[in-house]
């Protein structure tokens, strides 16, 4: 597990520790205004639930973790791989959050309660730095949740996951400008 907060401001010190090195380097004293946009990304499928606060409900479950592995027979005993890879793209795995938001669900149902949104980790970071809720069609591609066919949340996915659809964020294409 991670700690989200924990993640935030460990990202945070970075971003500071890099301004302040641009800021020596250029020889004008407004040199960190030259800084445009920042770009955040991620990888792994790990993700954050959030409060209408934006507060974190609950630790985030990493990518990797195996406490999700039993929910594969749950998808397989009501899609075939055929099926799933036409919805989503993707074949049967334990990682994608599909999974994890369902362990939260049975494990963590009071979190789930209080969430407004589930954001991946860049999402999050995204988040923190602008305060907007929103995916990459990247990360939500990696959600098992996500229809590349419409290129919008699969309604039947979320059915079959029991989480409500308003926990999806706005999806933006890769590079979109989504918060100052």
């Amino acid at each position: 597990e991670y700690d989200a907060d924990d993640l935030w401001r460990l990202f945070a010190q970075l971003l500071q520790s890099l301004t302040h090195k641009i800021a020596q380097t250029q020889t004008h004293p407004n040199a960190n205004a030259d800084i445009v946009g920042i770009c955040v990304s991620s990888m792994g499928e790990s993700g954050v639930l959030i409060d209408a606060a934006g507060q974190p409900c609950a630790p985030v479950i990493v990518w990797h973790d195996l406490r999700t592995k039993p929910y594969l027979d749950y998808w397989q005993t009501r899609l075939s791989p055929i099926e799933l890879y036409h919805i989503t793209g993707l074949s049967f795995d334990h990682i994608y959050a599909a999974s994890k938001l369902r362990w939260h669900r049975e494990h963590t149902p009071v979190a789930l309660a209080h969430a407004t949104h589930w954001l991946g980790l860049a999402d999050w970071l995204t988040f923190k730095l602008t305060g907007v809720r929103s995916t990459s069609l990247p990360m939500a591609s990696r959600t098992m949740l996500f229809d590349p066919s419409t290129r919008a949340w699969s309604d039947h996915m979320l059915s079959l996951t029991g989480i409500p659809a308003h926990l999806m964020p706005p999806i933006y294409a890769s590079g979109s400008v989504v918060g100052h």
